[in-house]
C-alpha cells in the first residue's frame, strides 16, 4: 500500500525530513504544482512532528488528493475573478440598469479587505466589500455591502443536502461579513472606523445550482441574506 509519508532520521536526534517522492508518470520535471506539493508535504511534515502525532495537523495529502484540491481551489479563484468582472460592469451601468449593486450610487468595489469583528480573534477577508462613496460624507452612514463567493455544485444533491450547505454558507457569511466591521486596510475610505454592513450577499456560480434556485432564493430570503447566480 502506497503511504503518502515517509520518514527519513537524521542522525544524531529525532529530527527528520520526509523522503521526496518520484513524480508520477506523466508529470513533467519542471511542473510548478509538483514543486508546490513537495513543499507542501515537507511543511506538513515539520508541523506534524512539533505538535507529535496526536496533534491536530494532518498528515499530509497524497499527490492525486492534493492536486485534485488545489484545482477546485484554483476554479473558485477564477469564479471570484469572473464575479468580480460582474461587479465592475455593474458599476459602469446607471443604477436603474443594475441587478446586484443597485442600492448604491456611486460603489466603491474592494477585493479581499481585510476586517475584524468586536471581541472575535482574527482578521477577515470578505470576497468583496463594497462602498457607496456618496454615503461617505461627514455625518451619514455609510452603505456597505459585502460578498461571500461560492462555488458549489448542487445539482447531484439531495433537498436536504441542499439545505445544510445553503445554511452554512450562509452563516458563515454572515457570522463572518455581516453586522459590525472594522476596516484595516489602510488607504480604505473606512480604514480604522466600524462600520455597520448593510446587506450581505452571496453569489454562486449559476450552473452548480441545476433546479435548486429557486429553493435556496427562499432560503436566503427568510434568514436575511442576499443571494445571486453568476
Amino acid at each position: 500500500m502506497e503511504r503518502p509519508w515517509c520518514l527519513t532520521s537524521t542522525r544524531g536526534g529525532s529530527s527528520g525530513r520526509l523522503t521526496p517522492r518520484a513524480r508520477p508518470e506523466g508529470v513533467p520535471e519542471a511542473d510548478a504544482l509538483w514543486s508546490e506539493y513537495e513543499a507542501y508535504r515537507q511543511r506538513r511534515f515539520s508541523e506534524v512532528g512539533a505538535q507529535g502525532r496526536t496533534g491536530s495537523v494532518k498528515l499530509p495529502l497524497r499527490w492525486e488528493g492534493y492536486r485534485e484540491l488545489r484545482e477546485r481551489f484554483n476554479h473558485a479563484i477564477q469564479f471570484e475573478s469572473e464575479v468580480g468582472g460582474v461587479l465592475v460592469r455593474e458599476m459602469e451601468q446607471p443604477v436603474g440598469a443594475r441587478r446586484v449593486l443597485k442600492d448604491s450610487q456611486k460603489p466603491l468595489i474592494a477585493r479581499r479587505v481585510g476586517t475584524t469583528k468586536s471581541g472575535r480573534p482574527g482578521v477577515r477577508y470578505p470576497d468583496f466589500l463594497v462602498v457607496d462613496e456618496t454615503t461617505l460624507a461627514e455625518g451619514r452612514v455609510p452603505r456597505v455591502d459585502s460578498f461571500s463567493v461560492k462555488k458549489r455544485d448542487f445539482s447531484n444533491k439531495s433537498k436536504r443536502e441542499v439545505e445544510r450547505q445553503v445554511e452554512t454558507d450562509t452563516q458563515e457569511a454572515m457570522g463572518q461579513y455581516g453586522g459590525s466591521l472594522e476596516v484595516r486596510r489602510p488607504g480604505h475610505p473606512l480604514y480604522g472606523r466600524t462600520v455597520q454592513v448593510s446587506k450581505v450577499h452571496l453569489v454562486y456560480q449559476a450552473e452548480g445550482v441545476g433546479h435548486w434556485m429557486k429553493h435556496i432564493q427562499d432560503y436566503c430570503a427568510r434568514v436575511g441574506v442576499e443571494v445571486h447566480f453568476e
